[in-house]
């Protein structure tokens, strides 16, 4: 099932191929184009290996494999290489060489098969199914091939699918070695990784430090820009929770029922005597042992609006108060360990739009 799924993922992803042999001189007598064109090819085949080689010392330190060649089949990769190479070229479209730096711009140019992929992924969908637990997709496989040769056939009629790429280089130790910034582009992916957990500060350091390596760098910029607005939102928000009352706060057994011993909760009430309209208010409350130690924590959220909210989605605007009335929060995984002891506080905010 995996071979054939993995098969026809390759396909989406080999028009990168190149029909160019790997050429078998030493890197320090080929130019800048020959070291551009044999990266390209070596990176379309997944050759972790020949890629690091050709990359510079920087380079080097930063490279991690493509985490696709982990799940490549391997065998129906080479085939599918092999039926494509015959149709995909490579054109240089311009070189900028200086002392020690330079670009290369490459068409490449393949056929354009989007309109093939949904029926191989059809066809290769099915095939799984029908081998669901065996295993052995071998003939499916090699159906699939047929079936993609056969198309292949009819390069004159087929639409070709042309991509720029730019392959920047260095001139290290007599030789051109592939530029790739994989510090920078480390740096950046963590900056992404920190600004989708809302860490906004260690975002906005690890982008500070991308600005450092390249000052000009649009993505690192316009990231900034973006982050510096986050940072701002949230210290409002920040600044706008004293503006919040919280009364009427219990923490405490509530009896369910008469034939019920009863279940650990807490309730409260919420005032807004700030200005703004609220729709969504998120508290937590820490619940703490004799010693006055939180031992649990849960998140509630008494105001919910938007696609989120099924019942009572008024937003909280200035001067309004909310109140639970008779119901209560339950926290269940609470034990005699819990004092009866609570503390509440707000944990976040949103305002109307």
């Amino acid at each position: 099932m995996n071979k054939v799924l993995v098969s026809i993922f390759s396909i989406l992803f080999i028009f990168s191929c190149s029909e160019n042999s790997a050429v078998t001189e030493s890197n320090a007598s080929k130019g800048p184009a020959e070291i551009a064109l044999e990266y390209l090819e070596l990176q379309s085949n997944y050759d972790a290996d020949g890629m690091k080689e050709l990359l510079s010392n920087e380079d080097r330190e930063y490279f991690k494999p493509d985490w696709l060649s982990d799940f490549i089949d391997n065998n129906s990769l080479t085939e599918i290489r092999e039926a494509f190479a015959p149709y995909i070229k490579y054109k240089i479209l311009n070189s900028e060489i200086q002392d020690k730096t330079a670009k290369i711009t490459i068409i490449q140019s393949s056929p354009d098969l989007t309109g093939l992929m949904g029926k191989f992924l059809q066809a290769s969908m099915a095939s799984a199914l029908d081998n669901l637990g065996d295993g052995d997709s071998s003939d499916n496989s090699k159906e699939l091939i047929a079936s993609l040769q056969n198309e292949l056939s009819k390069d004159n009629d087929l639409p070709r699918l042309d991509v720029e790429k730019v392959v920047n280089l260095v001139l290290e130790d007599g030789e051109w070695r592939v530029f790739q910034n994989l510090k920078l582009e480390t740096i950046m992916i963590d900056a992404r990784e920190f600004e989708k957990e809302k860490n906004y500060a260690k975002a906005m350091t690890k982008v500070s430090t991308a600005l450092e390596l390249d000052p000009m760098n649009d993505e690192a910029n316009n990231m900034a820009d973006s982050i510096q607005e986050k940072i701002d939102e949230e210290r409002a928000k920040t600044d706008y929770f004293s503006k919040i009352e919280i009364f009427e706060f219990e923490a405490r057994i509530f009896n369910k029922s008469s034939y019920s011993d009863g279940t650990p909760g807490v309730k409260f009430a919420l005032k807004n005597n700030g200005d703004k309209t609220l729709s969504d208010v998120d508290v937590i409350v820490y619940f703490l042992d004799s010693d006055g130690r939180p031992i649990a924590e849960k998140t509630f959220y008494p105001v919910r609006s938007g696609d989120y909210c099924y019942t009572n989605c008024d937003p909280l605007k200035p001067n309004y108060v909310w109140r639970q009335g008779d119901k209560f929060y339950t926290m269940d995984t609470l034990g005699p360990e819990w004092s009866g002891e609570a503390t509440i506080e707000i944990k976040d905010i949103e305002f109307e739009d």
